[in-house]
């Protein structure tokens, strides 16, 4: 469902209450719902942007609970706001009482929905998860978050806050869900309402401010966040957001950036390779002032899908690894957890590599690259190394990881360290050789310019 949807009503068939099995490396499936409904009708009143809206509308799919979907446009809501009884959304209507608190609605819910522990102790145990989950939430998350959806927030202070926020608040819940998971399947011993919650939460984080969060996580959440997304009802709710969420993809995707390699030629070569139908717009030094102050945040690389603009590389990058299909399948977080790191190696040495290449060199510059390749560039290939999955790519199929290593590898290549591919693994140097024997990667490579660097 859109946000340009002022109402709608989902409504669902009565859920199927017959035991089930699990199904191995298929789908999960949760135990039997002894959903009770009051019969009274619900109506849920939000501005559809996900954020704490997102595990509430998962219960309603998991629970097929009937609703009446009432979506607020932001340009609407200083109408509304006035009328509403504390100022904020969401709101859930259940018959002539309103529900105005996100946890007040997810307690409900999670009573329609047989969503609650098994006995009062894991009851109590699932409002300690919800509520630390929540402190997490608390700690600027949405305020970060707000900040992008508007775009007041530019890329530099956006990586800044994700550090500040990974290293602080996530790693404190990370550190507390894997002491605190008791079920094997689930994060207590049944699917509860703080399966929902940490879902939703992680997903506000990774759809827009810390796209890696996962990688944050312990093992046994890890493993539960495939759990809890290979349930029937949240893969099909996924898989239908994502459908809604892309449906913009039926436009043809435009890039605006520099004609020079810079960040985007990892992309160039995805299109090239894929076929993708895109548009480019090349852009010239001399025209970058003029058309500076158009552009959403001030900086290159955009990508404008139909009337959104992705603004940040490794956001565009994601976006289109998800249209050509290449974000790592069932290796997703492995997938991110490499390009990240790749851009970890790509953040350290850009700096002097731009003072190369623009030939404004000082007289650190020399020692600058020397503690790159001495300091940095080896424990990055190491890590390569020990984690490539795959016998042919660095995971088990091409992804979008090959494509980030080699236009990384290459920019560097062209300026800082020209002798770098010789610094890498037999296993690495056969990697590199199969990447650049792709037939269209390879004739788009032929086709550049010789003089095409930067």
């Amino acid at each position: 469902m859109g946000c340009n949807e002022s109402k709608d009503v989902t409504t669902y068939p009565k859920k199927d209450t017959s035991p089930k099995k699990t199904v191995p490396g298929n789908s999960v499936a949760p135990q039997t719902s002894s959903k009770k409904t009051t019969g009274c009708p619900i109506k849920f009143t939000h501005f559809g942007d996900g954020g704490r809206c997102e595990p509430l509308m998962m219960i309603f799919a998991y629970g097929h609970i009937p609703y009446e979907n009432e979506i607020i446009n932001p340009k609407d809501w200083p109408a509304i706001k006035p009328k509403t009884k504390m100022g904020t959304l969401p709101i859930m209507t259940v018959g002539s009482e309103e529900l105005v608190s996100s946890l007040a609605i997810l307690t409900y819910l999670a009573g329609e929905a047989d969503l609650k522990g098994a006995t009062p102790e894991e009851q109590a145990a699932c409002d300690s998860l919800v509520y630390s989950i929540e402190e997490c939430r608390g700690a600027d998350l949405f305020l970060n978050r707000f900040a992008l959806l508007t775009k007041s927030m530019d890329e530099e202070t956006r990586l800044a806050k994700a550090k500040e926020f990974t290293e602080g608040p996530l790693a404190k819940l990370s550190k507390h869900l894997e002491a605190s998971i008791t079920g094997s399947t689930w994060l207590l011993s049944k699917l509860t309402a703080a399966d929902f919650w940490l879902y939703g939460t992680m997903k506000a984080m990774t759809d827009m401010f810390i796209p890696d969060a996962w990688s944050s996580m312990g093992p046994k959440v890890q493993k539960w966040r495939d759990n809890f997304r290979n349930i029937p009802e949240i893969k099909e709710y996924l898989d239908k957001q994502c459908a809604g969420s892309t449906a913009m993809s039926k436009d043809v995707m435009k890039l605006t950036y520099f004609d020079v390699r810079g960040r985007v030629e990892p992309y160039r070569m995805i299109f090239a390779h894929t076929g993708v139908p895109h548009e480019e717009e090349r852009v010239k030094f001399d025209d970058w002032p003029a058309m500076k102050p158009t552009t959403p945040m001030g900086y290159l690389p955009v990508l404008r899908v139909g009337g959104s603009e992705i603004t940040t590389s490794l956001a565009i990058l994601k976006y289109i690894a998800k249209e050509c299909g290449l974000d790592g399948r069932d290796e997703e977080a492995t997938c991110d957890t490499i390009v990240y790191t790749i851009e970890d190696c790509r953040s350290a040495v850009f700096p002097t590599r731009f003072k190369i290449r623009s030939k404004t060199e000082d007289e650190e510059t020399p020692s600058k690259v020397t503690e790159f390749v001495e300091k940095t560039l080896p424990p990055f290939l190491d890590y390569l190394e020990r984690h490539m999955t795959g016998t042919k790519w660095l995971l088990k199929e091409l992804s979008v990881a090959d494509f980030w290593l080699y236009g990384t590898m290459e920019v560097i290549e062209d300026s800082a360290v020209p002798d770098i591919w010789s610094r890498v693994s037999p296993r690495l140097q056969a990697w590199k050789k199969d990447f650049e024997a792709l037939p269209k990667v390879k004739d788009y490579c032929d086709s550049r310019p010789k003089n095409y660097t930067l």
